[in-house]
């Protein structure tokens, strides 16, 4: 009984079966070809919108493009997941020559200064733009932040106001932004 359904159902519609096997095949393969594979699937792990939609974006690249920007503003993200995400893309960096563009985790209140850490510890030293806006850190993240940049040399943006730092916490941020050839540096 179930062999002649099958083969009628096959008679009947084979191309809408042999299409989305195909496709689906093909996007398997893919994945583990794509340079970002790593980073994909932590953020669909993750399991929140923006996420998706940035693991998403990262799986339709062309595997030729070596330059990526990962923005996960308003994400909801935690100390948990920017470890997850922070690892991720340090596997991603050191398996590929992969530039990435700019970086934003702005609005995302729960990172704290450990989800700031796992971030900016992982985060590639060629980075061109950080965001940080409005992410609830304070003196302890704001000293990250100078490390970050310290060590970085191409970063041409810096985004880091709306958050609960000191005078002289902003003051150092703008100072070592200030050393950075042609880097606007926002606190």
């Amino acid at each position: 009984m179930i062999s002649r359904l099958r083969r009628k159902l096959l008679k009947s519609s084979a191309m809408v079966l042999v299409l989305p096997v195909c496709t689906f095949v093909s996007n398997a393969h893919s994945s583990r070809d794509n340079p970002f594979w790593p980073l994909i699937d932590v953020l669909r792990s993750i399991g929140k919108p923006v996420c998706a939609e940035a693991a998403g974006s990262l799986s339709d690249k062309n595997a030729a493009d070596k330059n990526y920007s990962l923005h996960l503003r308003n994400a909801g993200l935690n100390s948990e997941d920017a470890g997850q995400i922070g690892q991720s893309m340090r596997e991603v960096h050191a398996r590929h020559d992969i530039r990435l563009d700019s970086f934003s985790a702005s609005y995302n209140e729960g990172l704290g200064k450990k989800g700031v850490a796992h971030l900016l510890t992982n985060l590639p030293d060629h980075v061109g733009e950080l965001g940080l806006v409005g992410c609830n850190l304070d003196d302890a993240s704001a000293s990250l932040i100078v490390d970050f940049m310290s060590r970085s040399q191409s970063l041409r943006m810096v985004c880091v106001e709306d958050n609960n730092f000191s005078v002289s916490a902003k003051a150092d941020i703008t100072k070592v932004g200030a050393k950075l050839d042609g880097c606007v540096t926002i606190v």
